[in-house]
């Protein structure tokens, strides 16, 4: 269990560290002068929130889910997702349409971190149903 868990925190941890590599070169890039690092980061930082949210539903649901019954795991998993999307439908809507921010930079973000998060869900997936029903992983 240990392990396990180790190994997620470790997918996680990566996956900030990409997030703040990407942010490093969107600075340097867009060549960001000392009183203007709030303004340029609040579409990074907003994306970020959104996105490791999901992930934390997203593995919380499915930890929780893990040894109910089907008609349970089902409801939790696949309802799960749907509200989860529908959440983060809500919330770039909301932050796009309402907050003053760099709208490029953000739905770039956003979708930076989504995939990058969704391959740690995927990879999270498969290590507990490799550990759970002996699958192996290919």
């Amino acid at each position: 269990m240990q392990i396990k868990r180790r190994n997620l925190i470790n997918s996680i941890l990566f996956a900030n560290l990409i997030a703040i590599v990407i942010y490093l070169v969107y600075y340097f890039v867009m060549q960001i002068k000392s009183e203007q690092i709030i303004e340029y980061s609040k579409p990074f930082l907003l994306a970020f929130g959104i996105n490791i949210l999901n992930l934390i539903l997203a593995m919380s649901l499915f930890s929780i889910s893990q040894n109910k019954n089907n008609r349970t795991f089902l409801i939790l998993n696949l309802g799960g997702m749907v509200f989860r999307i529908f959440l983060l439908i809500v919330f770039v809507a909301i932050f796009y349409n309402f907050l003053n921010i760099d709208k490029v930079a953000f739905i770039f973000t956003f979708f930076i971190f989504y995939f990058i998060y969704l391959i740690i869900e995927i990879r999270f997936y498969s290590r507990k149903n490799t550990i759970n029903y002996g699958v192996s992983r290919s």
